[in-house]
């Protein structure tokens, strides 16, 4: 049986792992509202299964830990379909093939993936992917000249922004969050990193 107790407990969890607010969470996932969102971290709602599935897709976590059944998060199955539909999403909206020069073969070639990368930091690269890379693909797409210039400063924007790390209380907009997660990912990507930045099984709650 579905635990809501259990769901509420880790989707806050994992809300809070990557350093979203609920209407930072609610614009990076798109399916739901804040008001949803809300709902689920107080254990008035559930969501369907067909939105369990799509959390599933783009965090990378089973269904199975979501639900309370399991205390393991992450399976090589729910990895592989969530990297699977990034993949796929960058195909559609990166056609000039740009992404191929920011994501390396290494990461690109599915075996050398799973020997190069663990499973929490490919959760990492699938999450930082929607909220960080697409973004700004889907702007380039409507706004070519900013998107550009936004995204060819990101990584390098992303050293002045090591401060909030370090100094958590300093507040960060939006806007400097997608270029952080975009910094980050390029960090893992390239492997200068080979640990999870967000790592939600180092919380209290498993």
């Amino acid at each position: 049986m579905f635990n809501r107790i259990i769901f509420s407990k880790r989707i806050k969890q994992l809300r809070k792992c990557y350093k979203f607010t609920i209407i930072d969470f609610s614009t990076c996932f798109k399916i739901v509202s804040k008001t949803s969102v809300g709902a689920w971290e107080k254990a008035t709602a559930i969501p369907s299964a067909d939105v369990l599935a799509d959390l599933s897709t783009f965090f990378g976590i089973s269904m199975d830990w979501f639900a309370g059944f399991s205390n393991i998060p992450y399976t090589n199955e729910s990895i592989e379909n969530a990297e699977n539909f990034v993949l796929k999403k960058l195909i559609e909206i990166d056609r000039d093939t740009t992404y191929k020069s920011f994501y390396p073969n290494e990461y690109l070639n599915a075996e050398t993936r799973k020997e190069l990368y663990s499973l929490p930091v490919r959760a990492n690269i699938v999450v930082l992917s929607h909220c960080g890379y697409i973004p700004f693909k889907e702007d380039e797409l409507n706004y070519k000249p900013k998107a550009i210039s936004k995204f060819e400063n990101a990584v390098k924007y992303k050293a002045n922004l090591i401060i909030n790390h370090l100094y958590p209380t300093v507040q960060v907009t939006s806007n400097h969050k997608n270029i952080l997660y975009i910094g980050d990912l390029d960090q893992l990507l390239k492997r200068e990193i080979t640990t999870p930045i967000y790592d939600i099984e180092s919380g209290d709650l498993k």
